[in-house]
């Protein structure tokens, strides 16, 4: 194909392209929502508008552009257009993004300048934001509300760490079962409930340390407006915090926030996803709002309630036997 027949209205020519090429269309990515999924949106769907051509095709387009062209000022590998238009990641160069956007509006009759334009501004918007949240290799404990270890008025030989020794307890075996799946790339809601000072907290912090590295963790504001507008930025492999979850389900915009929460962890685009709250069993019991039915309901992604366990005298001889190396 001559690069006169590349410049001409897709109709014919996609067929010509495809008779060399793989016919296959290329999947819609999954994107989580924010700029990104909309430019791979506007990519995607400037690619069907064109009648889904063949990668050469559109490499083809790319390289065969007018050299004072404006908008086409980027030519992308064959691979490199596949991944633009199918990877849910952010392309390397804006310059790709715009002219194949370009090429593709006006091979089927539309305004490139335009479209070329909103793909640089969403691609832009795309590069400047920041995942909200922290790695979970740079938490604080503390400020995730863990109680720090008690103290007493007596002369100790060594320094003692903040965090206590911790003992594994049943709860936390089952806890460790639902990370398992949420590693594995499954999207979960885990409720630890209890009375104050059982280690719903502590349990919480101590799973988290064994997710893979790359995930965040982000402690939702205690406005529920804020909450719901920050969630829609919460990406895939994030923990959205939820300590004393009572806070925000049992409040005015409780119903609201549940079914957010609820629409993240079904969103495929933004899976693997962990919903990881603590509540007092009192809260617990009282249910009082549709947002906490609605999050233990039927239809929903499944919800473990988990009830830490209280320490027996055998786990107590093991605090014991941990503590200070005793």
């Amino acid at each position: 194909m001559n690069r006169d027949e590349g410049r001409r209205p897709l109709g014919g020519a996609v067929r010509a392209g495809r008779a060399t090429g793989s016919s296959r269309v290329i999947p819609r990515p999954l994107v989580p929502p924010g700029p990104l999924r909309d430019l791979k949106e506007l990519l995607y769907q400037a690619y069907l508008d064109a009648g889904a051509p063949t990668l050469d095709f559109m490499a083809d387009l790319l390289s065969g552009a007018d050299a004072d062209d404006d908008l086409v000022k980027g030519a992308p590998s064959r691979d490199t257009v596949g991944r633009l238009i199918g990877s849910a990641e952010l392309p390397a160069r804006q310059a790709d993004v715009v002219s194949l956007v370009a090429v593709l509006v006006r091979s089927c009759g539309g305004e490139a300048e335009p479209a070329g334009r909103e793909a640089a501004q969403l691609w832009s918007r795309a590069r400047l934001r920041r995942p909200v949240g922290r790695p979970v290799t740079e938490l604080d404990p503390f400020a995730l509300a863990v109680h720090r270890a008690i103290t007493v008025e007596v002369e100790v030989r060594a320094s003692l760490p903040a965090l206590p020794a911790y003992v594994v307890r049943d709860h936390d075996v089952r806890l460790r079962e639902v990370l398992r799946d949420v590693g594995a790339g499954a999207s979960r809601l885990v409720m630890l409930v209890g009375t104050s000072s059982t280690g719903k907290t502590r349990a919480c912090w101590e799973a988290v340390q064994g997710l893979p590295d790359g995930w965040m963790v982000w402690q939702p504001p205690e406005h529920g407006a804020r909450l719901l507008e920050e969630l829609g930025q919460v990406g895939p492999r994030s923990v959205v915090w939820l300590n004393d979850a009572h806070r925000w389900l049992l409040r005015e915009q409780g119903e609201d926030i549940a079914e957010a929460l609820l629409g993240a962890l079904q969103d495929p685009s933004r899976a693997p996803l962990l919903v990881l709250g603590t509540r007092y069993r009192l809260a617990a019991r009282g249910n009082r709002t549709a947002g906490l039915r609605r999050a233990n309901g039927h239809g929903h992604p499944p919800c473990p309630v988990i009830h830490p366990v209280v320490f027996r005298s055998i786990r107590l001889r093991r605090a014991a036997g941990r503590a200070c190396g005793g």
